[in-house]
């Protein structure tokens, strides 16, 4: 095939050229805005892994970490959200947390509460769980290789509540193949 002059091209070859030019200027955009885009920083402390944690208090390496879950999610996705928000405290803590440094910490006590409502529309808070971890546990877990599965069988969890052990009964339910021990044990 023989090239042509852009003087002897016709309006459609034209446009269908330069649409070719466009798209292929907007693909080279998109890769460098990818590639340039900065990732979030790794939160350096517990209090900044979630938006849900409330407090954070460390008394002589006993941490106390406070989260509120939000709404929606169901009896097991609760009990799912809390495991995650664990295993990113571990990472943090691993890492050095400012808020709980590693060495230092005895325990670390999660606790976990659920927004309520009565049938007269009244809304409040529940107890949901506590995970509770020791510093040991914490300094020799390996957060790469666990998931959000294994944080309930390395830590004492106590349900204080008919909302969290209809909780772990529906989490259990649902997900005792992946974490075995922690369901027998209920």
């Amino acid at each position: 095939m023989a090239t042509k002059k852009w003087s002897e091209t016709t309006g459609g070859e034209r446009a269908g050229i330069g649409c070719a030019a466009i798209v292929l200027f907007l693909i080279a955009g998109l890769i460098v805005s990818v590639a340039t885009t900065p990732k979030p920083p790794k939160p350096t402390s517990i209090a900044a892994i979630s938006k849900q944690v409330r407090n954070v208090s460390n008394i002589g390496g006993y941490v106390t970490v406070e989260i509120e879950l939000g709404e929606g999610f169901d009896d097991a996705g609760a009990v799912l959200a809390s495991q995650d928000i664990v295993l990113d405290a571990i990472k943090v803590m691993q890492s050095g947390a400012t808020d709980a440094p590693i060495a230092s910490i005895k325990k670390a006590l999660f606790s976990f509460t659920v927004p309520t409502r009565t049938a007269f529309g009244e809304e409040g808070r529940a107890d949901l769980m506590s995970i509770i971890v020791t510093g040991d546990d914490i300094r020799r877990a390996k957060p790469a290789k666990m998931t959000a599965f294994d944080v309930v069988d390395i830590g004492e969890v106590d349900v204080p509540s008919r909302i969290g052990a209809q909780s772990v009964a529906a989490y259990c339910a649902k997900y005792a193949t992946y974490s075995p021990r922690f369901c027998l044990r209920r």
